[in-house]
């Protein structure tokens, strides 16, 4: 990538506004870290600008040429930035990251992922959580002859959970078996082709399966189980990650969660501390979590190896506000325990700490309480339970509830109140299924609904060639998909990087704004002329490269709505078909006007040249 220097920023008085860096949108891993990004920056109240520029010099079909957007982010539309390197490097040595650093200075920058000089990071230690893994299932489950599905070797995350494995064999004195270790590359089908090929070769001498990622493990699983092998009877399977799917499979997944989300939350964070000037870490480091699951033979979690006492000093929680608190006697050691229990074992990890101390303080009360009947603490579950956006994150809530039902004995002396604390969490264990089914069924219509339209707009797309057209439907169908706001720029000129850009798009709610008919020029780094963003509200924007193969055309800037990034995707690959399509189109009729006005010429001139001719010799 060509470095051309960026202009200087002009700071607004309105809030910061904070960029992401990041290959894409979509993908588990992907979603989650997004996720924790834009909400903590909603909570801060910083507007957001995400830049999906793909990887650096990617060499599969065209995907480089995403990267232009890499050239537009910094000064002047963004004031800090954030870089999700561990998976920008995959085609970048370590010179290759600091020059793409480098690019961004002056400007505040934190490093998501992976360690650089000079920059603050944030980043998961993968080995540690793969080293757990394994030596549960050494340890607890006595596996001994364990095959092992490798990620992608340009990736940083997977290289350091294949380094993990083979030093963890190495610590028990396990024989490390190349024919059990194969290759991946994070995909589903990779993981079936890697079991494919076990069977084949006839090499299923292994009692348990590692996967560098939960969406390998997923098809493997899928694999072996359509070859007749029982999970976990036959063989143990995990992942890594803990992405939505683990959840919803058969049998559930036994994986290690890696908090992208609190990584992207905690970044927001970190950017604002040094915006602010206040003092930061140069590095911190986050946990994982072990989630044992059925696939490994454990039906409850039995294992958490998230210590929020070794995070590094000055990362602070953020606790969200509105949280009723109620003035209690001083809690005994029981009631701290189930405290700290719903603190540390909540999903996501991200509970507040007011809030799980509320929960704990329900039950407590629940259980003392001389009524038959529960009260406070179903009601508590409920409002947590009503604020997930996910069925399958939902479910989780029973794993928490199943192991508090294992520590209720040591809680409670009391048979009375044993009785009445197993009894609230069978209310609870409904509660939650209760809610879970509707969240799903709400999702599965919802997402049918957004499928609907948006096969609508691409259907659309595909059958128009004016420009125009393909305005007016964007305008028209994209509020219905849940996206807000919508700038659109074609480049105004060719190059690397186009300087101008001409806006021919831009709507606001159900309001399309009024523009030139050439459409409105401005500077490219600017992404939208001055005046047009929405003023008075925290927004948050993905930012679409528009490319046809080696050509490019422009960009659009799509207010997020949809939480599935394949939205956006979709969106701009159809889109980008389209406007070349018509661009086509409109060079085929000028054409096409150029040779009927060509042939006219040609007739009337021969017209004349005949009635010359044929004067004379009339006469």
């Amino acid at each position: 990538m060509s470095i051309v220097s960026p202009p200087t920023r002009s700071r607004s008085p309105s809030s910061l506004t904070i960029g992401m860096l990041t290959a894409r949108l979509n993908g588990p891993t992907e979603i989650d870290l997004w996720h924790g990004v834009a909400e903590r920056s909603t909570e801060r109240s910083a507007n957001l600008i995400c830049f999906s520029g793909g990887i650096p010099r990617w060499p599969q079909q065209y995907e480089s040429q995403k990267n232009i957007l890499f050239k537009i982010a910094g000064q002047p539309n963004v004031d800090g930035i954030l870089i999700w390197a561990n998976i920008l490097n995959h085609t970048l040595d370590r010179a290759g990251m600091e020059a793409f650093f480098q690019f961004y200075t002056p400007l505040p920058i934190i490093s998501m992922g992976m360690v650089l000089p000079s920059y603050p990071s944030i980043q998961i230690d993968m080995r540690v959580g793969m080293q757990k893994l394994l030596s549960h299932l050494i340890e607890q489950h006595g596996r001994h002859k364990i095959a092992f599905i490798r990620g992608p070797e340009v990736s940083r995350d997977a290289e350091e959970r294949y380094q993990a494995f083979l030093e963890t064999l190495g610590q028990y004195g396990l024989s490390i078996d190349s024919n059990l270790i194969l290759s991946g590359d994070f995909r589903r089908s990779s993981g079936t082709a890697a079991v494919k090929h076990l069977i084949e070769a006839d090499r299923m001498g292994f009692d348990a399966l590692v996967s560098a990622n939960d969406n390998m493990a997923i098809g493997a699983m899928q694999a072996l189980q359509l070859y007749g092998m029982r999970i976990p009877e036959d063989v143990l399977v995990t992942g890594f990650d803990d992405i939505e799917e683990t959840r919803a499979t058969t049998p559930s997944l036994t994986t290690v969660r890696a908090p992208w989300h609190i990584m992207g939350s905690r970044s927001v964070d970190l950017l604002l501390s040094r915006l602010a000037d206040e003092p930061t870490p140069e590095q911190i480091v986050l946990q994982t979590e072990i989630i044992c699951r059925q696939s490994c033979g454990c039906e409850q979690m039995v294992e958490n190896v998230f210590q929020t006492e070794t995070e590094e000093p000055g990362l602070v929680e953020v606790i969200q506000g509105g949280i009723p608190t109620t003035t209690r006697s001083k809690p005994s050691n029981s009631h701290r325990e189930l405290n700290k229990i719903f603190a540390s074992r909540a999903p996501l990890g991200e509970l507040p700490s007011g809030l799980a101390t509320k929960l704990g303080d329900d039950f407590f009360t629940d259980v003392q309480s001389t009524k038959k009947t529960s009260g406070v603490f179903i009601q508590t579950l409920g409002g947590i339970l009503s604020t997930i956006p996910s069925g399958t994150d939902i479910i989780e809530w029973l794993e928490v509830l199943r192991f508090i039902r294992t520590k209720v004995s040591s809680l409670f002396k009391s048979g009375e109140r044993v009785v009445k604390a197993y009894r609230l969490i069978e209310n609870g264990y409904a509660l939650v299924g209760e809610m879970a089914h509707r969240r799903q069924l709400y999702q599965r219509l919802e997402t049918m609904e957004q499928t609907n339209r948006l096969n609508r707009i691409v259907q659309t797309m595909v059958t128009t060639y004016e420009v125009e057209t393909i305005i007016k439907l964007l305008a028209q169908e994209l509020p219905g998909l849940g996206i807000q706001s919508c700038f659109l720029s074609l480049y105004d000129e060719k190059g690397e990087m186009p300087a101008w850009s001409r806006l021919i798009l831009a709507f606001l709610g159900e309001q399309r704004l009024p523009l030139d008919k050439g459409g409105v020029r401005f500077p490219t780094r600017q992404l939208v002329p001055n005046g047009m963003l929405p003023d008075g509200r925290i927004t948050a924007f993905d930012v679409e490269a528009l490319y046809f193969q080696e050509e490019q055309i422009g960009f659009v800037l799509f207010e997020i709505g949809p939480r599935d990034g394949d939205v956006y995707t979709t969106l701009r690959g159809h889109l980008s078909s389209a406007l070349k399509s018509a661009e086509l189109v409109q060079v085929a009729l000028e054409a096409e006007a150029k040779a009927i006005k060509s042939d006219q010429l040609k007739t009337h001139l021969l017209a004349n040249v005949s009635h010359e001719l044929r004067t004379p010799l009339n006469i």
